[in-house]
């Protein structure tokens, strides 16, 4: 028994290195494409998460009002890029870009708030309810470098395990729609705001992959598998806002600290020279 074990550990390293003897090196093309069942958009100062009552101190302090605990929107999402690079049998080092899409994720918020003021010969007592919805989505434009190890295993097919490194341009868009009912001694006022804020940041990214591929008529080869992608935090920029005239100015004098982490599946198709 001992010696069939040997005998088929020896025609499975015989194969690995009579594939990679007969692998030619060269330059490829290739593309890939996929689904993110996962899209994490993460953010460490966001204002998103907002305090259930606000009190007339705050107001008067001028805060921006919210917390800093940040949040996370998950979301699904597509994926789909190009590269090249040179192929030297089992190792591959390669150049591309990539574009990340279809993400959005819906959240909505309360705000109460209440004010009073009481003086010897006038009383005022305000209550505000604000309710909103936002809907954010973003995508992700990256230029990356890769290395992946492709391993002959039988017959054609080869696992592969690879790393990527590179920098992301995200785009986040976010759009609220509020309705303020005011209550004023008795009297009922209801009104409608409406915003838009578009932020972009640049990240660093890092990502990795495992995965099978299969090649055919020497020059054609096809993968697939699943990929894991990290955009680190990094400060982004306000690139343009637009509220209604009368909604108040919350604007945060800096751009919110956005991550991004992927994860899903791709499917890819390489053509040697």
């Amino acid at each position: 028994m001992r010696t069939l074990s040997n005998l088929a550990l020896a025609a499975l390293v015989a194969g690995v290195l009579a594939s990679s003897a007969v692998a030619k090196d060269g330059f490829f093309v290739g593309a890939n494409g996929g689904y993110d069942f996962s899209s994490k958009l993460m953010s460490k100062n966001a204002k998103n998460h907002l305090p259930d009552v606000i009190e007339d101190e705050d107001i008067a302090r001028g805060i921006n009002i919210g917390d800093d605990t940040g949040y996370m929107a998950t979301s699904g999402g597509y994926n789909f890029g190009l590269k090249a690079g040179y192929d030297l049998g089992v190792h591959r080092f390669y150049g591309g870009y990539s574009y990340g899409g279809g993400r959005s994720y819906k959240t909505g918020d309360e705000i109460l708030l209440h004010y009073t003021y009481t003086s010897l010969f006038y009383n005022f007592n305000a209550e505000y309810l604000m309710t909103g919805q936002t809907d954010t989505k973003w995508n992700e434009h990256k230029l990356v470098l890769g290395y992946e190890s492709r391993i002959p295993v039988m017959m054609g097919f080869k696992a592969v395990v690879g790393v990527n490194f590179g920098v992301a341009f995200l785009n986040v868009d976010s759009s609220s729609k509020y309705v303020d009912k005011s209550i004023e001694n008795d009297n009922v006022l209801i009104d409608n705001y409406s915003e838009n804020v578009k932020q972009k940041s640049t990240n660093f990214l890092f990502g990795a992959n495992l995965g099978v591929a299969y090649e055919f008529a020497q020059r054609h080869e096809v993968d697939f598998g699943v990929r894991f992608e990290k955009l680190f935090n990094a400060e982004a920029k306000v690139s343009s806002r637009t509220h209604d005239a009368d909604l108040p100015d919350l604007k945060p004098t800096k751009g919110e600290k956005y991550g991004v982490e992927n994860f899903g599946l791709y499917v890819g198709y390489s053509f040697k020279f």
